[in-house]
């Protein structure tokens, strides 16, 4: 749109969006440990403006687990600048109980509002899973079909 109007990114009114970005996969992770395994799903962006906020929308449609009751518990991580992924915020423990050790699926989506990077350098996110109990076992794609990914989106402030 700036370039049919003739708008630069800072004339551009509040709430619009100024660029997206997008990362997703179909294979299979598996994980039993309560220790955060990272599952291959990167998004980068360089803000525009260090105050704009970062819209961070996960998806992850065909979580399972596969042995025990536990949680499937999904992180974001953060990198600025390539200094190093640090822990930002857990986009969910979605709970995979059940009365027996019998399959269960189970999906999960949700948008974080990042307005914590005052960068405009290369922000990178990460998705990392872990088992809520230690020895139970957890997977996502496990159709090896379904897409799990984050689209991060720059909006005006």
């Amino acid at each position: 749109g700036a370039s049919l109007t003739g708008l630069t990114s800072a004339q551009m009114p509040t709430g619009s969006v100024l660029q997206v970005t997008y990362d997703a996969k179909t294979t299979v992770v598996t994980t039993s440990s309560n220790t955060n395994s990272d599952i291959g799903i990167t998004a980068s962006i360089t803000p525009v403006s260090s105050s704009n906020p970062i819209y961070v929308e996960w998806f992850a449609p065909d979580n399972r687990k596969e042995t025990g009751n536990t949680n499937l518990i999904i992180k974001l991580y953060r990198q600025i600048n390539g200094g190093g992924y640090s822990y930002l915020v857990t986009l969910t423990a979605g709970s995979l109980y059940l009365g027996s050790t019998a399959l269960i699926s189970a999906g999960a989506s949700s948008i974080f509002k990042d307005t914590t990077h005052n960068s405009t350098a290369q922000v990178d996110y990460k998705l990392y899973i872990s088992s809520g109990q230690n020895t139970a076992k957890v997977s996502i794609n496990k159709d090896n079909a379904s897409h799990t990914g984050i689209r991060l989106m720059e909006v005006a402030g």
